[in-house]
C-alpha cells in the first residue's frame, strides 16, 4: 500500500474508532472496519480480529493487486524512450 492511500486509510480509521467510542459499535462501522480491512489495510484487520472478526483482504479487481509492482519497470521504458528521443 502507498503512503498517501495508508494516510487516507488510517485517518478513516481512526475516524470510524472517534464513532466507536461515542456512539458505540454497530453493524456500520464493522461493515466500514470491513471494507478498509479487505483492501489490505492491516491496522483495521487487527482491529477486527480484536473483536473476534476475521478478514482477509481481496485482489484488486481493476490491477490484481500488481500496479505498483510494475512501476520500476515503466519508469525504465519512460527513461529509455525520453533518451532515445534525445531528451
Amino acid at each position: 500500500m502507498r503512503r498517501g492511500g495508508r494516510a487516507i486509510k488510517d485517518y478513516l480509521l481512526m475516524r470510524i474508532h472517534e464513532k466507536i467510542i461515542s456512539e458505540g459499535l454497530s453493524d456500520e462501522l464493522i461493515n466500514d472496519l470491513r471494507v478498509l480491512a479487505l483492501s489490505g489495510h492491516e491496522p483495521s484487520i487487527k482491529f477486527l480480529r480484536n473483536l473476534s472478526i476475521e478478514v482477509s483482504p481481496t485482489t484488486c479487481y481493476v490491477c490484481g493487486n500488481s500496479i505498483f509492482n510494475r512501476l520500476d519497470e515503466w519508469a525504465r521504458n519512460i527513461a529509455e524512450s525520453l533518451k532515445s528521443l534525445g531528451c
